[in-house]
């Protein structure tokens, strides 16, 4: 079985919401911050920039996509809990490339102030970032 044949079998096997997508100046102007640590108590905040040369493959958050002999699977790459939901807040964007998509095609591309809140079993990978750079807040809400 392809690569593309496992994520789309993945992906009709998975049921996921649908992204939400937003705009915010600063962080208090996330009002999903609010919903989502009442609703889950627990989360990660990890800030990031990137430069050109960055990229990232197909996954799942907390998962590798790894090819073995039976085929590919999803590789659990560490003991935290299950992540239920994943926020990008995108703080500053100044790049061409790293677009986000969500598997099968939904094309993201990042800009200042923009937040995307996604199942964190939406399969997703990140486009070349060709030039710039790209600063981001992730959060991971946790089960």
């Amino acid at each position: 079985m392809s690569l593309l044949q496992f994520l789309h079998q993945y992906h009709e096997a998975t049921p996921v919401r649908e992204p939400l997508i937003g705009y915010a100046r600063n962080e208090t102007e996330l009002p999903i911050i609010t919903e989502f640590t009442q609703q889950y108590r627990q989360y990660q905040r990890i800030e990031r920039t990137t430069t050109s040369g960055y990229k990232m493959g197909w996954h799942r958050d907390h998962f590798l996509l790894r090819k073995f002999k039976t085929g590919f699977q999803f590789v659990p790459y560490d003991k935290e809990p299950p992540i239920h939901t994943s926020m990008i807040w995108y703080t500053h964007v100044d790049c061409v490339g790293a677009e986000l998509i969500l598997f099968p095609d939904k094309r993201i591309i990042p800009k200042t102030g923009m937040y995307v809140v996604f199942d964190s079993n939406h399969v997703h990978k990140v486009t070349q970032q060709h030039t710039g750079t790209r600063s981001f807040v992730l959060y991971k809400f946790l089960q």
